[in-house]
């Protein structure tokens, strides 16, 4: 994504990157296994400040993070990337919390998100935006923390010659059928 984006190489017509934001154990559980059989690879955005020491008893019922070993595990499908350290968090008005954060405190979170995460891959250079909030601080706190590319929740899809800091993403839904995705990849109008 990163070369097709920069203008250097080129990806075959309906190509998809898909990619997982938190780190939840739900990921592990489902995604994994059915990515795996199907020899896919994904990016799992991963909150570096929630990974667990030890796994947690599975609850469906319950929002939980992956722990160390569950995230070694899934490293045969998922490239591990950032979803930031502390700033995966909205104020009171539910506003990411990053737009309020001075462009120091974005940068330290950032680089201390990436130094977390090292311990499943050497290369944390993909960022995702928590709740896709992002600013003009935001934006140069992740070129100077040394991030490639980061992704927004902003609806569409990526061009080569894209600002590599505002990438555009689709959202596929586990109540969205396997048409409805189909439709969204190829461009054919919904319902």
């Amino acid at each position: 994504l990163e070369g097709y984006v920069r203008n250097k190489i080129n990806l075959p017509a309906k190509a998809v990157a898909i990619t997982f934001d938190d780190g939840l154990k739900s990921v592990s559980r489902y995604a994994w296994p059915i990515l795996k059989a199907y020899g896919f690879k994904a990016t799992a955005f991963v909150i570096s400040s929630r990974i667990k020491r030890h796994p947690q008893k599975w609850d469906p019922k319950s929002l939980q993070f992956m722990s160390v070993s569950e995230l070694k595990a899934i490293q045969d499908v998922f490239d591990i990337q950032s979803h930031t350290h502390f700033l995966h968090r909205v104020d009171g008005y539910k506003h990411p919390v990053l737009l309020s954060r001075s462009y120091h405190v974005i940068l330290f979170d950032f680089e201390r998100s990436r130094r977390a995460l090292t311990q499943f891959n050497p290369h944390v250079l993909y960022l995702s935006y928590p709740f896709g909030g992002y600013d003009n601080k935001a934006i140069k706190a992740a070129n100077d923390a040394g991030f490639h590319l980061a992704v927004t929740t902003v609806k569409g899809k990526v061009k080569p010659g894209d600002n590599p800091f505002l990438l555009k993403r689709l959202y596929i839904l586990r109540t969205d059928s396997l048409e409805t995705m189909s439709r969204l990849v190829s461009n054919q109008p919904q319902g």
